[in-house]
């Protein structure tokens, strides 16, 4: 059903603080999701994504609402709620008339002039399975922490993030309920080498692609991570990855990895 990764028109600032989109887009599901491969902080995304939305990113065509709250209990809320056509293809089945429903709550806390948190609440639910009125629902928590010294940002910073996942699916013979979660550091210790060390654990989901939908009961996999990223400049960036898989119900994996990403032109894709 997704032949083009994003094209959306936006409008900014509307009445009641609201930013408005429509197109095809990623949607807003916990922290790490709309970002494109090439902006990832690892290679690959972490198995607990990749159990619930593939090797991809989990968006469709809709309309997304963007608010700015009041001040509530943090220094920045703000709140989305999207409604799309198609899905993932896993947790969602990849069809025009399924209509998935998506909201994300932001929480922006300034703890020091260097550093800040976010936490963030996520919910999704749409068909799984239209033909055989079988649902998914999906919830998600993420929290980043971001330490950034002032007037040596090129040379340290800190990020941690962690996002936890918590699935609940109709499947022919009842209900699979799946847990699964990841967290990362990424460290800058000089002007162009940043290092990090990524954990995901993840349950193993029912598998969508046969006719029995085979369930994995009590299986599940994790994977550790480390990275060295070397940026040439600010549009080269030359990355090392080793990847260790340990799996409950196959053979492990070990993995290396070496990407290179560069872009042209003054302008790069936004940041999220």
């Amino acid at each position: 059903f997704r032949s083009i990764e994003e094209a959306y028109m936006e409008w900014l600032n509307l009445p009641l603080g609201m930013n408005l989109k429509v197109g095809e887009f990623n949607t807003q599901f916990g922290s790490l999701n709309r970002w494109h491969d090439h902006g990832l902080p690892q290679y690959d995304r972490p198995r607990a994504l990749t159990n619930l939305f593939g090797t991809g990113n989990f968006g469709g065509v809709g309309m997304s609402g963007n608010f700015l709250l009041p001040k509530l209990w943090a220094h920045v809320n703000e709140l989305d709620l999207e409604i799309v056509s198609g899905g993932d293809g896993f947790s969602f089945e990849d069809n025009y008339e399924n209509v998935v429903g998506v909201a994300h709550l932001k929480n922006y806390y300034d703890l020091t002039s260097n550093a800040y948190v976010e936490l963030g609440l996520s919910g999704a639910h749409g068909y799984n399975n239209i033909a055989q009125d079988l649902k998914t629902t999906l919830l998600g928590i993420d929290l980043t922490y971001k330490w950034v010294p002032i007037g040596r940002s090129r040379y340290r910073s800190t990020e941690i993030k962690s996002e936890f996942f918590f699935s609940d699916r109709d499947v022919p013979t009842g209900t699979s309920s799946g847990f699964g979660f990841y967290s990362f550091i990424t460290n800058r210790i000089g002007p162009r080498t940043l290092v990090g060390l990524r954990y995901s654990y993840s349950d193993m989901p029912p598998n969508p692609n046969t006719a029995m939908y085979t369930v994995l009961k009590g299986e599940d996999e994790w994977d550790i991570t480390p990275t060295i990223d070397f940026w040439q400049s600010e549009f080269v960036m030359l990355r090392f990855q080793y990847s260790y898989v340990q799996r409950s119900y196959s053979e492990n994996d070990n993995t290396f990895f070496l990407q290179s990403v560069w872009s042209m032109g003054p302008h790069k894709h936004e940041a999220y």
